[in-house]
């Protein structure tokens, strides 16, 4: 497995560390921020990388960190929950929260986009490093007259505001449109089947290079999807020159 450094706001990938068999993302995590310069940056990482070490790790390197929250960090996610349900039980009378809300139509149903932003307590300061928020993000869906609603919550050491951790929270997520999808249409790279020695971690290396290069010639224009960038590239020299020097 390959852990990835996505940049959101270039849409290309920053680095990549293989994990070893016998480990997982959280001892990966740690050798990709070496990797990569991640000062005055806000890093966003799914809830296996909430982990006290990394976020300090994280801001020892001059960054901050987002990190969503599951049940893998003891109490930690009960906790907040507990948190924000109370505020609503009270509906939010008396506390010091910020807050914004989106409505999107389209395709026959609505979706209803709520987030909430507090002040860390006390308590969970003492664990957890330059802790700043804790956020709620209430996600509703009406489609043909089913409504379905999703809570999901979030710490972070970040000073930002709530519209801005709110597009820091979605852009969070254009990693599996951006890239992975990018990546199992572009490269197909679902349905490779090599498996001798490195030849398969050799391979998923080289399309990323790849898809680097093919997507840093939006830049200059180029709004072509990666699997139509890939077959121009292949049939035109010129078109590869254009990508290889944009590069370099």
């Amino acid at each position: 497995m390959l852990v990835s450094a996505w940049a959101t706001d270039r849409g290309i990938l920053l680095g990549q560390v293989k994990t070893n068999v016998k480990s997982n993302e959280i001892t990966a995590i740690p050798k990709l921020l070496d990797l990569i310069n991640v000062k005055n940056c806000l890093i966003s990482i799914d809830a296996i990388g909430c982990q006290v070490d990394i976020a300090k790790k994280i801001t020892d390197l001059g960054g901050d960190y987002l990190f969503s929250l599951k049940g893998n960090q003891g109490t930690l996610r009960d906790d907040v929950e507990h948190f924000f349900q109370d505020m609503i039980a009270m509906n939010w009378k008396g506390f010091n929260y910020e807050y914004i809300e989106s409505l999107e139509k389209g395709h026959g149903r609505i979706d209803s986009r709520k987030v909430y932003l507090v002040k860390a307590d006390p308590e969970i300061k003492e664990k957890w490093a330059k802790i700043e928020s804790l956020v709620l993000v209430i996600s509703s869906r009406e489609n043909k007259g089913k409504e379905s609603v999703e809570y999901r919550y979030y710490i972070s050491s970040s000073p930002m505001k709530v519209d801005e951790m709110s597009l820091a929270i979605r852009r969070h997520l254009s990693i599996e449109n951006g890239f992975h999808w990018s990546i199992d249409v572009g490269f197909r790279e679902d349905c490779q089947v090599a498996q001798l020695g490195n030849l398969s971690g050799n391979l998923a290396v080289l399309c990323r290079i790849a898809f680097n290069y093919l997507k840093q010639i939006d830049q200059a224009g180029c709004q072509l999807s990666i699997e139509n960038k890939r077959l121009k590239a292949a049939m035109s020299t010129d078109f590869l020159e254009m990508v290889l020097m944009f590069n370099t």
